[in-house]
């Protein structure tokens, strides 16, 4: 994942870029390494709406996520996923999407 503007999409991985880095809280909620004010929300929370970063609400369900043991990243509030947006990488869009178990769903954190 990497931040572009309030987007969060995909990107090409570059170990030293910053924009890249994202750091996954205690209470849930996943933040850019480079400023730890802002988490990982989607747009309005409906099926299909772009991911994005905005100023942390701490008690929003809609900014807490979970790592579920088959790969996806879970929304609390609404319980969609992250999903590749028409299961293309070039689109480059990171989308909430209901879980179907498909590749385009699966993420793998590097450390």
């Amino acid at each position: 994942m990497q931040r572009n503007e309030n987007n969060v999409g995909l990107g090409d991985c570059v170990s030293n870029q910053t924009d890249q880095k994202w750091a996954i809280y205690p209470d849930g909620s996943i933040r850019p390494q480079q400023n730890q004010d802002v988490c990982v929300t989607s747009n309005n929370h409906f099926q299909g709406t772009n991911i994005i970063i905005v100023s942390c609400s701490y008690g929003w369900s809609s900014q807490r996520w979970v790592f579920t043991n088959d790969g996806a990243i879970l929304n609390l509030y609404n319980g969609m996923v992250m999903d590749v947006k028409d299961s293309n990488p070039i689109l480059q869009q990171i989308i909430l999407w209901p879980f179907n178990g498909n590749p385009n769903q699966k993420w793998l954190p590097m450390l």
